[in-house]
């Protein structure tokens, strides 16, 4: 078992006992963290850890990302850019991260790199525009952006599929597999405008 908690510290307990494994303590990694003051630091971890693929993934608001070694809770890396995350998520071969300030990032669980960002590069807007999908899903609040109308959106129709995506998000914390959400898809296209 593995948790976070509000003073920075990932603990993984013995599922049998409950007794501490090892801990792994991200507040000193803020020291040298541009943008915290020593007036107010957010040091917690706010993210559910995430473990996929043999690696435990958290996030601490201001000391960034973390891939840790589940046996010892070591570092196999952290990037420290990737700040304000509220949320991570996985669909067994990427890792999904919202950030207050970055947005949804499609990040790569091997090395960390991000592949696809609203806010990097503009990808989400390019995938948009290129495959007229045009509906987007922030995981961190389940709001629904559309490009085409370049603003969000509400409505009765989408009360299931947002059910749907909370369940994924919850799910995707330990690694299983999303159930399919295409028929969703197609009633909502279906529906009249």
């Amino acid at each position: 078992i593995v948790t976070a908690f509000s003073d920075g510290n990932v603990v993984a307990l013995g599922a049998s006992d409950g007794a501490v494994a090892w801990e792994r303590d991200t507040a000193g990694d803020n020291e040298n963290t541009t943008g915290a003051n020593e007036g107010h630091q957010t040091i917690d971890v706010d993210t559910t850890p995430v473990l996929c693929d043999g690696t435990i993934f958290v996030a601490s608001y201001t000391a960034g990302m973390y891939a840790l070694d589940p046996d010892g809770g070591g570092v196999r890396w952290r990037i420290q850019g990737y700040r304000d995350i509220s949320t991570l998520t996985t669909d067994g071969r990427w890792l999904y991260a919202t950030s207050a300030t970055l947005g949804l990032l499609k990040v790569d669980p091997l090395d960390g790199t991000v592949h696809c960002s609203r806010e990097v590069n503009g990808h989400a807007s390019e995938h948009a525009q290129a495959s007229a999908h045009a509906l987007a899903v922030s995981f961190s609040d389940l709001s629904v952006w559309c490009y085409a109308c370049d603003s969000y959106i509400t409505s009765p129709l989408l009360s299931e599929l947002l059910q749907a995506l909370s369940n994924v998000k919850h799910a995707s914390s330990f690694c299983e597999s999303p159930p399919k959400l295409q028929s969703f898809a197609d009633s909502f296209a279906a529906a009249p405008t």
